[in-house]
């Protein structure tokens, strides 16, 4: 990886480090109305660092491997395991 490419990378997280530590300090004022949040996106979005995020605010998660084994039931409209395993 080149040493461009590495700044730019270390420059994004300390940006989206900085960003945390402003939602962190004003979580107490934040009244959040939710039961659940989806993280869900193509490879290399930012998925993980979003995750990350949530998990340092301390929302939990469930494993990745069980949801992506019902693609084929999501493909085929079939929601029913997908919403047994929301809950």
């Amino acid at each position: 990886m080149n040493t461009e490419k590495l700044e730019k990378i270390k420059a994004d997280l300390e940006q989206s480090r900085s960003w945390l530590q402003e939602i962190k300090n004003s979580k107490a004022s934040i009244q959040f109305n939710y039961n659940k949040i989806f993280c869900v996106g193509m490879n290399k979005i930012g998925t993980e660092y979003t995750k990350a995020a949530l998990i340092e605010l301390g929302f939990p998660f469930a494993p990745q491997l069980p949801a992506e084994m019902m693609l084929k039931d999501w493909a085929e409209i079939r929601f029913d395991k997908l919403i047994d395993f929301c809950y």
